[in-house]
């Protein structure tokens, strides 16, 4: 399998991408909605790969910084992805904070988005595949 790694670095964007056979598995998200600000890691199957957005909403504006991190591999190979910066969520308008595009077949990836802001800090996961 071959893999290819591109980093944009413009708001904190990294897009992992995999070739394999894709394995129909349900997309996946988990949302903490507790208080003004919302954690949120929305996993989806397209074609070959898992499309995973990390997002962010607040009920007030509120800046903070956040990390993204995968964890895991497919088909034999291993991956850590590490994504973090800065952020503003405007009030009211979820914000998509990382991106990454991974391969599916024989894949297990778990997913952490940890936050920090001015009001507190806040952390989901996911974990995907196998």
């Amino acid at each position: 399998m071959t893999k290819r790694l591109i980093a944009l670095l413009t708001a904190g964007t990294l897009i992992a991408a995999g070739a394999g056979a894709a394995t129909a598995l349900p997309s996946d998200e988990q949302v903490i909605d507790e208080g003004p600000l919302t954690c949120n890691i929305e996993t989806n199957m397209q074609g070959r790969s898992y499309v995973i957005e990390a997002k962010v909403a607040s009920t007030e504006d509120m800046a903070g910084t956040f990390r993204f991190v995968v964890d895991g591999g497919a088909n034999g190979g291993r991956t850590h992805i590490q994504q973090g910066g800065g952020f503003f969520a405007p009030a009211g308008e979820p914000i998509v904070i990382g991106r990454m595009q991974l391969g599916s077949n024989n894949a297990h990836y778990e997913l952490t988005l940890d936050l920090d802001t001015e009001i507190g800090s806040k952390s989901c996961s996911v974990v995907l595949g196998l």
